[in-house]
């Protein structure tokens, strides 16, 4: 029941955004090609052009979108030069039911068995939104079979309540509903993914609706695939794919956060980004002169596209400022501190600095590529919320939290005596980041709290 609770409410915060993009262009001619899936008599089957080029491009469309439509702009201009094939989800969501346990695991190993059959050597993948965790997971379990990995507005990848949480924060900026409303369903979100963390065996075991959820969530292949898509954990697996990757992100993408990309960017070894101004989650379809032209960049190594700034300051430089914010909204934060102090301040940014120390006090803080700590603590937050992405947070106790709400993604924290360290209890959620301690060493991925009894 909680598992297909939950999925209900992510399908309708999605279905409240809306998907809608650019108009795109028709449909194209293609041969449509199959094999038999793993382990079943149902086929699996792909859209192909263009079989006679040396070089296969592969092309994976997202959650209930269209092998032909979506890549309408890719397919006309990669056919001239390579062979293509677009997948047909569909059929692919349908052989996913033989395997409920672990799903996705069954469409790599379809992708694996259609690409042996129709490709000669390692592919490209373009991989969108919910096609981009397939792709993701294929090229960490086969990197041998991949050339190079453009991944498209990812949803997923974050941990599925920081997924959440960002879907109805941009319903509350698409809409412009009131933070009691946004506060209200982030929790109810929280609360509902939470309860699935703590009972994940007996969840495990349930794969059709049972009682009321049997009455409101259809029995559709593709709903349990994306709901296994969203739950993939990269953290052990993202940091050893040594392959050349762009990651391409519509700038006001209501689906998939941009913080996503950042994630991506910063765990990736050897990652390009781009992000497309005035592009929202379909920007191959709203952009694709901007997008096709970084796909011939990217494929000629060509050194236009550079790997972007995500790390954060590293270099020495004197932490001199102590600035001090008190009941202000909106500040924005950049450059080298010796501290910085927030005392009831909201939607505060710090983006792109280099801070000896952070003191939080009921406030909302955004961390972006910054590096935060190097004395007796970090960050100190009392009944604060802070979202840190692509950061490093260090200290003798990295972490210091009361009564707060810490949602970190690819951050670093580095505790030499503690990561984190509680005072009166606070939730922490943790996307592909890494722990350094005497308590606890290598990545982390999920759902954790700290009190005074315990520490990380």
């Amino acid at each position: 029941m909680k598992r297909h609770g939950i999925l209900l409410l992510l399908l309708l915060v999605v279905a409240w955004l809306g998907m809608s993009g650019a108009t795109g262009q028709g449909k194209q001619a293609g041969k449509l090609v199959c094999v038999d899936g793993p382990q079943s008599e149902k086929s699996v089957c792909a859209y192909e052009f263009n079989p006679d080029a040396k070089q296969t491009v592969v092309l994976i469309h997202g959650l209930h979108g269209d092998p032909l439509k979506d890549w309408a702009g890719q397919i006309s201009f990669l056919s001239q030069q390579y062979h293509v094939l677009s997948l047909q989800l569909s059929s692919f969501y349908k052989f996913s039911e033989d395997a409920p346990d672990d799903g996705v695991t069954a469409l790599t190993e379809a992708l694996r068995k259609l690409t042996q059959r129709y490709a000669t050597g390692p592919v490209i993948l373009l991989a969108h939104s919910m096609g981009g965790v397939i792709g993701l997971r294929y090229a960490t379990e086969h990197p041998q079979s991949v050339k190079q990995l453009v991944l498209v507005d990812v949803a997923g990848v974050l941990n599925r309540i920081a997924f959440t949480r960002s879907l109805v924060r941009h319903r509350k900026r698409a809409e412009g509903e009131g933070d009691l409303f946004t506060k209200l369903m982030e929790k109810l979100a929280t609360k509902l993914l939470v309860q699935m963390d703590n009972y994940s065996a007996e969840i495990a075991a349930q794969h059709q609706p049972q009682g009321d959820a049997a009455d409101i969530i259809p029995d559709k292949p593709e709903l349990l695939a994306a709901f296994q898509l969203i739950d993939v954990d990269f953290s052990h697996t993202i940091s050893v794919l040594n392959l050349p990757v762009l990651v391409v992100w519509g700038e006001n993408d209501r689906i998939a956060p941009l913080r996503t990309a950042y994630t991506l960017a910063a765990r990736l070894p050897s990652s390009q980004l781009l992000v497309i101004p005035q592009a929202g989650h379909l920007s191959m379809r709203e952009k694709p002169e901007v997008f096709n032209h970084a796909l011939e960049d990217f494929f000629s190594r060509s050194p236009s596209l550079q790997r972007p700034d995500v790390a954060y300051p590293e270099r020495d430089a004197p932490l001199l400022d102590e600035v001090e914010c008190r009941s202000e909204n909106g500040q924005v934060f950049t450059g080298y501190y010796r501290r910085i102090a927030l005392n009831g301040c909201d939607d505060a940014v710090i983006r792109d600095a280099r801070v000896g120390e952070v003191v939080a006090i009921g406030s909302r803080l955004t961390i972006l590529h910054s590096h935060i700590g190097g004395g007796a603590f970090g960050l100190s937050a009392t009944g604060s919320e802070v979202e840190i992405t692509a950061s490093r947070i260090e200290g003798d106790i990295a972490l210091l939290a009361s009564r707060s709400r810490l949602d970190m993604a690819a951050v670093d924290v580095i505790g030499h005596k503690a990561s984190v360290q509680g005072k009166r209890g606070s939730d922490l959620l943790f996307s592909l980041s890494t722990l350094s301690s005497p308590l606890r060493q290598g990545p982390i991925h999920g759902y954790f709290t700290v009190d005074s009894a315990h520490s990380l």
